[in-house]
């Protein structure tokens, strides 16, 4: 997930994430996920993922560091032996625990990914973008900056659960695919990566709920169920669905987002019997109440 510096700060101003900074997926090829034998484990990190993510939901965590989860064209720091714990938990509150409540445990065994990598600090790529996590095949999702966990930050914890939403709705439409007819609501309005030439009312006047998610309909739609999972649901609503102002010139693209968003509630509903409305807001009572 890529974060292009000309918008990063201006559009992390807002803890509510309007606009948030521009998330995409790592593309390259990295070394395939091999399940290691049983061991004796003694680290209690180990031993509390073993007991948490490992054994219910068949998740190795890689927090020890080892580089060949992560290209060597980065300059990377491991993450801290204080910060990781404290990371699992969030993961399991904000993540897990509402698609289990909405979908049940079989739908996370199912479609969790079997591993998670866990970076200390961000990924600055050759263009000046920052990778802020990124998703492989449906088997493992990256995490970074997580040297920088503060769970009483909320603009920290928002981008997290950005990036963990965004990734793992790649992980539901590479198994699943995506709603029917949903790349055919903006068809013609895909523009690659000219997004990073995009500001936010120019992306919306698109159709889009980001600047990185005109790219393509694959990224359009892991923009549009992460951001709507995680920014509160008024500023969600005023921002991109709501029709008060007439003249911003933005309602014909809010009708499009619109339509995708319905298209996407129908689609969790039909295929694992959730409801995206009661899942966000389940997370939101969670970012609110930590």
């Amino acid at each position: 997930m890529k974060t292009n510096n000309k918008f990063y700060t201006l559009l992390l101003i807002s803890i509510l994430l309007v606009g948030a900074s521009f998330t995409s997926c790592q593309k390259e090829e990295m070394s395939p996920y091999v399940r290691e034998p049983e061991v004796v484990l003694t680290d209690e990190i180990d031993i509390w993922f073993y007991d948490n993510f490992l054994k219910p939901y068949n998740c190795v965590v890689r927090w020890k560091w080892d580089d060949t989860f992560v290209d060597t064209k980065y300059y990377v720091s491991p993450p801290k032996r204080d910060v990781m714990i404290p990371v699992g938990e969030m993961i399991l509150k904000y993540w897990m625990d509402p698609f289990v409540i909405q979908g049940g445990q079989e739908f996370i065994k199912e479609h969790f990914p079997p591993e998670i990598v866990c970076v200390g600090s961000q990924l600055l790529n050759a263009d000046g973008t920052l990778t802020m996590g990124y998703a492989e095949a449906g088997v493992r999702i990256t995490l970074t900056d997580l040297n920088s966990f503060d769970i009483k930050n909320t603009r920290w914890v928002v981008e997290q659960l950005r990036v963990i939403h965004h990734e793992f709705t790649h992980i539901i439409h590479q198994k699943h695919g995506l709603p029917e007819g949903y790349e055919l609501v903006t068809k013609e309005n895909y523009i690659g990566n000219a997004w990073v030439n995009l500001e936010t009312e120019q992306a919306i006047a698109l159709g889009m709920i980001s600047p990185y998610g005109s790219s393509d309909q694959y990224e359009d739609f892991c923009e549009l169920v992460s951001l709507y999972l995680t920014i509160a649901k008024d500023e969600f609503n005023r921002t991109y669905l709501t029709y008060a102002n007439p003249d911003d010139g933005l309602n014909e693209g809010r009708a499009l987002i619109m339509r995708k968003l319905e298209l996407a509630a129908e689609y969790y509903s039909s295929n694992f019997g959730i409801d995206l409305n009661e899942l966000r807001n389940s997370i939101q009572d969670r970012i609110r109440n930590k």
